[in-house]
């Protein structure tokens, strides 16, 4: 099990915070292998913006 944490701001109200993600090895991999496929990057949600 991989444990992962990250940021994100809301371009609203400027707001930081964290969010924790719990997945397998395999999981994250295919996520870094779409990462790489994907130029742009990981797509953020719309009012937030990764840090």
């Amino acid at each position: 099990m991989v444990v992962t944490r990250s940021k994100y701001r809301c371009l609203k109200c400027g707001y930081v915070g964290t969010f924790i993600l719990e997945m397998t090895e395999g999981e994250l991999r295919e996520i870094e292998e779409r990462e790489k496929i994907d130029e742009g990057g990981r797509k953020d949600v719309k009012g937030s913006q990764r840090l």
